[in-house]
């Protein structure tokens, strides 16, 4: 539906290079599919990251930068509201205030779809990552340097690695046709244990893949039932306190054949 934005272009500043989903229920890792005006599941809003050309006329300032943004959304707003000729959308910006530590002027524009989807906006340029990484050069001690080393870690992981991780594990989930329902009953589980809470979605999505890219002695889950027997024998033998868990995503698999292999390291 969103990428109809791209019908709007013309209309703003400059050009969207890209769209990004970054949501579990647009890798089909969710514990909940997406559902038609189930606005009260705070789930709801699938997260989207927008990419527009370079430019040097953005802000060199970060909260500068931020509010230059927060402009971008409300013009897209207002053309999506006033673009009825596929139906009404409807929109509203929210404030991201536990996004990213210290920074407070994050906006998200809230989109709902004529077919009762929802979608979150968050806009990423190129001047953001330099901006956190100067505040880490302009620290001027060690304390103030472990901060805003964590500030850019934050940015980083909600935006950039949020990008590249859907990417992987969008390919991984065609690439492996059980992997989907694995992680799904996986996710179940640690519901049931009452630790789906504890661990960040990322994770327990790439301690699923774990028995697919790299089964070790065994072949790779032939059903669901499967992998998360092979997940659970995992997780009872690894000494995560000691072995940090490194996943070799390109790795070739024996049991594929050639084509297979060429396919998911390509991309």
């Amino acid at each position: 539906e969103l990428y109809k934005l791209n019908d709007l272009e013309d209309e703003l500043p400059l050009k969207i290079k890209s769209i990004s989903p970054i949501s579990t229920s647009l890798r089909n890792t969710s514990l909940l599919l997406p559902n038609q005006f189930s606005i009260s599941n705070p789930d709801f809003f699938n997260d989207l990251i927008i990419q527009f050309e370079s430019s040097n006329n953005w802000p060199d300032e970060l909260i500068a930068l931020e509010k230059t943004k927060t402009i971008f959304l409300l013009k897209i707003s207002k053309l999506l509201n006033n673009n009825t000729d596929n139906g009404n959308y409807n929109s509203f910006i929210t404030k991201e205030d536990e996004l990213i530590p210290f920074n407070n002027e994050i906006k998200s524009l809230n989109v709902l779809t004529p077919d009762g989807f929802g979608f979150k906006l968050k806009i990423l340029t190129e001047r953001d990552e330099i901006l956190y990484l100067r505040l880490i050069e302009n620290s001027t001690n060690e304390k103030d340097k472990k901060l805003m080393t964590k500030v850019y870690l934050n940015f980083n992981k909600n935006y950039i690695s949020s990008i590249k991780h859907h990417r992987i594990i969008s390919l991984l989930v065609t690439h492996f046709p059980f992997y989907s329902s694995t992680v799904r009953l996986f996710k179940r589980w640690l519901e049931s244990q009452l630790l789906l809470k504890h661990l960040p979605e990322e994770i327990i999505e790439l301690i699923s893949i774990k028995v697919f890219i790299d089964p070790a002695s065994y072949s790779v889950p032939s059903s669901v039932e499967s992998g998360f027997i092979k997940i659970l024998q995992f997780l009872s033998e690894w000494n995560w306190k000691d072995e940090p868990l490194i996943l070799d995503l390109s790795k070739d698999d024996s049991s594929n054949n050639e084509n297979n292999n060429s396919n998911v390291t390509s991309t």
